[in-house]
């Protein structure tokens, strides 16, 4: 008579232990937290800027409209530079990004490790005029394709089957006299080692975050999100259904 007294109360248990593990994630202090799936605390050595929970849409993927991901940033630094991003983005059921985005004309590959956790980095610059983190890249008689371009280190990693990512970027505006990655003026040869040196430097991660009670979020003054699309998020593709024959 007492075993399904016992199993209603080992149930009971189990629900208030998921409930003690919900899943959070936002700005404790100054670091991004998220304590499930994947567990991580990114934090940078610039200011904080703000953080900011969003969907997006990709467009070109899923139902008309696009592709609706839900996303947490958090920007760090300066809009005139340098600048650290966090970026965290969920796909809806049934999808899967796409193998980490090489970015065009990118150079310095490499796959290494920050904190405990493997990313995949490349370095390239900006799209001319369509920088997202910037509040206006065109000064006075500027047109958007000679706004100042920016070098950018990023590293990416996806976690929980491919439906999740974390992108982090290290921004600073491109040297005057530079004006490709793949080949540079005399004097500029440690350029791009130097440069992946300060991007490592900046970001402080760890797979075990603390415990904590409640997140805050802070608006980003520097955000144009209308650039936040596939060439910052990456390409995503619908999971085929298991059959059974």
């Amino acid at each position: 008579m007492y075993r399904p007294l016992f199993c209603l109360l080992f149930l009971l248990v189990q629900l208030l232990g998921c409930q003690g593990q919900s899943q959070m994630r936002g700005l404790v202090h100054d670091q991004y937290i998220s304590t499930s799936r994947p567990q991580i605390a990114v934090g940078s050595t610039l200011p904080l800027l703000g953080c900011e929970k969003r969907t997006f849409k990709l467009e070109g993927m899923g139902s008309m409209g696009g592709l609706s991901i839900d996303t947490w940033i958090s920007v760090y630094g300066s809009a005139q530079g340098p600048m650290a991003i966090v970026a965290h983005a969920d796909l809806p059921r049934g999808w899967k990004w796409d193998a980490n985005l090489s970015q065009p004309f990118n150079v310095h590959e490499d796959r290494l490790y920050l904190g405990e956790i493997p990313f995949f980095a490349q370095t390239f610059l900006s799209l001319p005029g369509k920088n997202p983190f910037v509040a206006d890249e065109t000064d006075q008689g500027q047109t958007a394709k000679q706004a100042p371009l920016w070098i950018i280190r990023s590293y990416s990693q996806r976690f929980n089957d491919d439906t999740s990512k974390i992108i982090l970027e290290y921004r600073e505006r491109l040297p005057e006299g530079v004006h490709s990655l793949s080949s540079l003026p005399y004097g500029q040869s440690d350029l791009l080692k130097d440069f992946a040196r300060r991007a490592e430097q900046s970001f402080r991660l760890s797979s075990k975050p603390a415990t904590v009670q409640n997140v805050r979020f802070q608006p980003i003054p520097c955000l144009r999100s209308r650039y936040l699309d596939e060439h910052f998020f990456g390409t995503a593709t619908p999971v085929e259904s298991l059959r059974i024959f």
